[in-house]
C-alpha cells in the first residue's frame, strides 16, 4: 500500500485531511488442477476526519470511494493457452473503503505545528466494499489464432467474485 494525505481544515484538536491510496495485492495458486493468478490494484481517494488528543496520538475515520482492477487468468495446459477473465486489461469495478482508526507518535517533534520529520504507527479497521464480476474465462482471440489448427474452447464459468468484507491495517507512517 501507497497513500498519502493533505491536511485541509484545522479547528482546535480536530482536523480534515485529504487522502489518496493505491493497493496492491497477488496470489497464485491452483484452480480446478491448472495454475492460475488473481491480481488485484486499488485507487481510492477520500476524506479523513481526525481529533487530537495530544500531537502524539489521534484518532481517524476515513470514507475513500475508490476504484478496484481485478484481473485473473487460469493455465489450460491441455489446450496450451492461459485463459483471462475480463479481458487481458481486467475488469474495473466500484470500490469503497469505511474505516477507523488511531495513530501514535514513534519519533520526531512533539510539536503538533512543526514541519519536520515525523514517525507513526496507525492501527485501522471497517468495511471494505467492491462491486462483482463474473470469473468467466475464455482465451484471447490473439491466443486463438496463434496457431493453424482451430481450437474450439468453451468458457469456464468459476462463478462471482466480490472483493468485500471486514478490513484491518496495520502501518506505519511518516509526516513532515
Amino acid at each position: 500500500s501507497l497513500a498519502g494525505g493533505r491536511t485541509l481544515l484545522v479547528a482546535d484538536r480536530w482536523s480534515v485531511v485529504a487522502v489518496g491510496g493505491w493497493d496492491f495485492g497477488a496470489v497464485t495458486g491452483a484452480a480446478r488442477g491448472e495454475e492460475s493468478e488473481l491480481v488485484v490494484h486499488r485507487l481510492s481517494a477520500g476524506i479523513e476526519g481526525r481529533y487530537h488528543v495530544f500531537p502524539q496520538l489521534f484518532g481517524f475515520g476515513r470514507l475513500s470511494p475508490g476504484a478496484l482492477r481485478v484481473s485473473a487468468t487460469l493455465t489450460d495446459s491441455v489446450a496450451g493457452l492461459t485463459l483471462h477473465a475480463g479481458g487481458e486489461e481486467g475488469a474495473w469495478l466500484p470500490a469503497a473503503d469505511a474505516t477507523l482508526g488511531g495513530a501514535v507518535q514513534l519519533y520526531g517533534v512533539t510539536r503538533a505545528d512543526s514541519r519536520r520529520a515525523r514517525l507513526w504507527a496507525l492501527v485501522e479497521g471497517g468495511y471494505g466494499w467492491s462491486g462483482s464480476t463474473e470469473l468467466r474465462f475464455r482465451p484471447l482471440a490473439a491466443d486463438e489464432s496463434s496457431d493453424a489448427a482451430p481450437r474450439r474452447m468453451a468458457t469456464l464459468d468459476l462463478g462471482e467474485l466480490a472483493l468485500r468484507g471486514g478490513t484491518v491495517r496495520l502501518a506505519v507512517a511518516g509526516s513532515f
